[in-house]
């Protein structure tokens, strides 16, 4: 699946088929010990997420950045001072958009 994001804004998105399997060792290999324990139970929306944050973050994922943190997602939103993510479920896949600046996503699945 590909998707669009539109913004005034620097985003960061990303997307991975539901049910993917993401081992939690990889989780803790790449991400602080907080944030694996706190998405223990969802390991994919940790991964989907943080990898919005990294490409948001300029770093992409091949210069992962740990200090980067994912937040606690309430409903469909998580913040953490500047940034905001946002996840979706578009046709059996999970995608999290993730912008310094809270503004509703416009996202359009290609």
């Amino acid at each position: 699946m590909a998707v669009a994001a539109f913004s005034d804004n620097p985003v960061g998105i990303d997307c991975e088929t539901v049910g993917r399997k993401v081992s939690f060792d990889l989780v803790k290999r790449f991400l602080s010990s907080e944030e694996a324990e706190i998405y223990k139970n969802d390991t994919l929306l940790l991964w989907v997420a943080s990898e919005s944050i990294q490409k948001l973050s300029g770093d992409g994922i091949f210069r992962w950045n740990k200090r980067l943190f994912v937040p606690f997602f309430e409903g469909n939103t998580a913040v953490s001072g500047k940034i905001t993510l946002e996840k979706f479920l578009i046709n059996d896949n999970l995608v999290v958009f993730a912008t310094e600046h809270y503004e509703k996503a416009k996202i359009i699945p290609i």
